[in-house]
């Protein structure tokens, strides 16, 4: 848990950082009915995701976005940074 908790934090941090706060959760909203389908289709692009992306990164990216509980966590901290900043 703690290991899914950093990870939405670094995510989330990274997100609102580059300015992206709103279309990310407006995008995690829509991805979390078809969470589960949607770390299927990065499952099956691994092989060319690891091209471009740190493997056991990618990889807990996928269990992060597994589960609608952590999509909705990570939403709530993106929101959470956001008003932070004013």
């Amino acid at each position: 848990m703690a290991e899914v908790d950093d990870l939405a934090e670094r995510i989330a941090q990274r997100v609102v950082g580059m300015g992206l706060g709103m279309i990310s959760i407006a995008l995690l909203e829509s991805l979390k009915p078809i969470s589960f389908i949607g770390s299927s289709v990065l499952v099956f692009m691994r092989p060319l995701a690891g091209v471009f992306f740190d493997a056991e990164a990618y990889d807990r990216f996928i269990d992060l976005i597994e589960d609608r509980r952590n999509i909705e966590r990570l939403t709530e901290r993106i929101e959470q940074l956001q008003d932070e900043q004013g």
